[in-house]
């Protein structure tokens, strides 16, 4: 019963545009926001909520980017199962111990939202979200800030790990990151520019050609990614990060 005869009228022929550029969905711990209406803008959305349920993704602390086509995407979007809801599978802030990402666990991360016009601050505290990992993890703050004029947006990275703990900032691509003689990185329509620190270790991961099959029991099984890259990021020592990217 889930089709209704209302689901099929007809909408009116003339659309409002609406007035505001940024919806912050608290029950779904979701922030979305836009430049402007016209077919030029920017989007952005930003995860920092309640992870609460069995087959939730481990995406607290995420973000997608678009702007003429995807900048910044979960490659579940070019997987085959759709299903991977592990850390490595978004752009996160990743804490590797003894070779392997620690795990998100169920809690709620808590953030605020200031939205002064063109520019837009979501500040999160996503400790909670490590809590069954306090040791290893005793904190992790992300600050994004959206410049909507520039289309820029510039994630900041603060936290506190153990001596054994290696944290990775991580961001999710459809397009292969290329370096440039600048230090810059180049994403499609997508730079990358690392602030801190001010010259990162740069590891980039093809999805496809080294991620996992589709079917690991199939010997002739395809893999499960079709396309996607993952920027990895890393220091010689310290737990902060603050990069900004741009929207071409």
């Amino acid at each position: 019963n889930f089709n209704y005869r209302y689901d099929l009228l007809a909408h009116e022929t003339s659309e409002a545009q609406p007035a505001a550029l940024m919806h912050d969905a608290i029950g779904a711990g979701v922030v979305f926001a836009r430049s402007d209406w016209t077919l030029n803008a920017s989007w952005m959305d930003f995860i920092a909520g309640t992870f609460d349920q069995s087959h939730a993704h481990e995406d607290q602390g995420s973000f997608t980017l678009y702007r003429h086509g995807w900048l910044a995407v979960s490659p579940n979007i070019f997987s085959h199962s759709g299903l991977h809801e592990e850390v490595t599978a978004h752009s996160v802030l990743r804490f590797d111990q003894n070779g392997a990402a620690i795990p998100q666990n169920h809690g709620t991360a808590t953030r605020t939202v200031n939205d002064g016009g063109d520019i837009l601050t979501i500040a999160a505290n996503l400790t909670p979200i490590y809590a069954d990992h306090a040791q290893a993890v005793p904190s992790w703050n992300r600050t994004m800030t959206y410049a909507r004029s520039s289309h820029t947006f510039t994630v900041h990275d603060t936290c506190q790990v153990a001596a054994d703990v290696h944290p990775v900032w991580q961001l999710q691509l459809p397009t292969a990151p290329q370096l440039q003689s600048d230090g810059s990185i180049v994403a499609g329509g997508l730079v990358i520019r690392p602030l801190l620190p001010a010259a990162p270790s740069v590891n980039v991961v093809d999805l496809h050609a080294s991620g996992p099959l589709h079917d690991p029991s199939d010997p002739n099984s395809i893999p499960e990614f079709d396309a996607g890259y993952r920027l990895e990021l890393s220091a010689p020592s310290g737990c902060e990060f603050k990069v900004e990217l741009k929207a071409l």
